[in-house]
This record gives structure tokens, sequence and C-alpha cells, in this order.
């Protein structure tokens, strides 16, 4: 199976419009097509700090579009700091909206390279405590990494 992205940027009066089609393409020649759309992505707010530079926002929006999961790791809490993990919440604004509310998921560091989540486990034991988390990340290209690392607090 591959997963092919193709992405078209509109313009409609003074926002931009993110349109992302993802489609897979199984060896039996059949195709299952899915699209979601990302519509006037502004601002954003990463652990906390509101970020309405085009250069970052544009970037991440990317990012968020052409993300599938690299790998898979275990974690007490993917908000805690750890030596191999520091991660921070991510949100999307729209349409010129102060308050992001749009939950993205968490992009930061593990393991030392630069990424973003495509699922969090959120299981509890038969006493209603966490279990360990699994998280799926992408490993965010190397191409985007300075401008994330400008806003990484």
């Amino acid at each position: 199976m591959k997963k092919h992205f193709k992405i078209i940027l509109c313009c409609l009066l003074f926002s931009v419009i993110v349109i992302v089609v993802s489609f897979k393409l199984w060896e039996s020649g059949a195709f299952v097509t899915d699209y979601s759309a990302i519509v006037g992505v502004d601002s954003l707010t990463w652990n906390g700090t509101y970020i309405t530079e085009d250069s970052f926002v544009n970037a991440v929006s990317k990012i968020e579009a052409e993300k599938i999961t690299s790998f898979t790791y275990e974690t007490d809490g993917i908000f805690q700091l750890t030596e191999n993990q520091h991660m921070r919440s991510l949100y999307f604004a729209y349409e010129n909206c102060p308050v992001a509310t749009n939950f993205i998921g968490y992009m930061g560091k593990v393991n030392g390279e630069w990424v973003i989540t495509t699922d969090i486990s959120q299981e509890r034991n038969e006493d209603g405590s966490p279990k360990t988390s699994l998280v799926s990340c992408y490993v965010i290209p190397n191409e985007y990494w300075d401008i994330i690392s400008k806003h990484f607090s």
C-alpha cells in the first residue's frame, strides 16, 4: 500500500484555504480517497504561546497536512518533560480568531528528532488510572527544523 498526498492552495478573499487530498493505492489497483481541509489557518498556539508569524504558521500547516506515522513509542505522559521527550501542545486558530481552539496534537522533540503526533492512545486500567500511552509520531523533515526551533520554549 502506498499513501500519496496532493495539496491544493486556494485564495478566497483574504484567507488561504488549504485542501489536502490523500489517497491510498492498494496492490489490487483500487484506491481510497480521504479529504480534509484546513481553512483559513492564520495563527496557532504552541505551548501556550500565540504565534502569527506567517512562515511558522505555513510550515506547521504543511507539516500537519503531510504527516503520517513514522514510529510509535510508549510514555507515561506525553506532556511530561523527560530526557528523551520534550513535547508541547499545538492548537490552530482560524480566520483571525485570537483564541486557538482546534487541538492538533503535540509537537516537539523525541530522542533528538523533531516530531508531531499522529495518534495518542488514551486507554485506562479497570480502576480508572491511565495506562502507559502509545504515541504515534511523524518525523518532521529537516527543512522545517530551523523555523520550528526558533519558537521552541
